[in-house]
């Protein structure tokens, strides 16, 4: 294995910030799970690189072996080289760098709606929380953490990869223009209603909000039902993401 070049250092680094990922149209994934998931997902890899005192670094290592399948370039990286690339406090050893795919909406499918969920653990949860409820389609609006961010991945778990992650500049207008025809319902603080009594028939677009302000107003006038979760507790509301699977198990009764 070749050893990894500054030039390329550079460009693994510079994926840290999104304005360079949307710039390169690249993205890193870190760790062998979700470099596991990819291969099997047959997601292109431009190239892997592995700590050289790290287990995927071994000639016999499974990933090595799938990596070299796929025809993925490896390159390796001293441990103080690997730890300056990676995202992590503590470095799982392998990361690759790979293209992020081009989605399309499909009016037929429903779609979550992510008006402003800023934290990128959350918007990777919300993400794998879908897809294990069926749904595979998000819809991400402004303020809303880049899904192909590095710490949006991980707590997707590989749950990105099998999901189309549409990002708009104007959520009113994505409606308008791709989910013109589906029933909107969206989680409010203080809505008359109980998500409990919503019913809903799909394809559908199901809104969460930011997790200090929930719903913008102008998303919150196109709701056709806006809905609450009661709780027993003394807590002001849940996490958007403990929201969304709450959500989300209720809609996929309906799907």
């Amino acid at each position: 294995m070749r050893e990894l070049s500054a030039s390329q250092q550079k460009l693994v680094r510079s994926l840290h910030r999104k304005r360079r990922r949307d710039e390169h149209n690249l993205c890193f994934i870190e760790g062998p799970t979700l470099c596991e998931e990819a291969l099997r997902r047959s997601m292109p890899l431009e190239f892997a690189v592995v700590d050289q005192s790290g287990p995927a670094a071994r000639e016999d290592a499974d990933i090595r072996r799938a990596l070299s399948a796929a025809s993925v370039d490896v390159f390796t990286a001293a441990p103080n080289v690997f730890a300056r690339i990676s995202d992590t406090s503590t470095p799982q050893g392998i990361l690759a760098v790979m293209p992020r795919p081009r989605m399309q909406a499909d009016a037929a499918a429903s779609v979550i709606v992510l008006d402003g969920v800023a934290d990128p653990g959350n918007v990777g949860t919300i993400i794998r929380t879908a897809l294990w409820f069926g749904f595979r389609q998000i819809l991400l609006g402004p303020g809303s953490a880049d899904p192909w961010g590095p710490k949006a991945l991980r707590a997707g778990m590989g749950a990105t990869f099998q999901t189309a992650t549409i990002g708009t500049d104007d959520i009113p207008s994505a409606f308008a223009a791709h989910f013109g025809g589906q029933r909107r319902c969206g989680a409010v603080l203080g809505a008359k209603r109980r998500l409990a009594d919503i019913e809903a028939t799909p394809p559908m677009s199901i809104v969460m909000g930011n997790e200090a302000q929930g719903i913008s107003a102008a998303v919150r006038a196109l709701l056709d039902e806006s809905y609450e979760i009661p709780g027993a507790g003394m807590l002001e509301s849940l996490n958007v993401a403990a929201a969304s699977a709450v959500s989300l198990y209720h809609f996929s009764q309906y799907t």
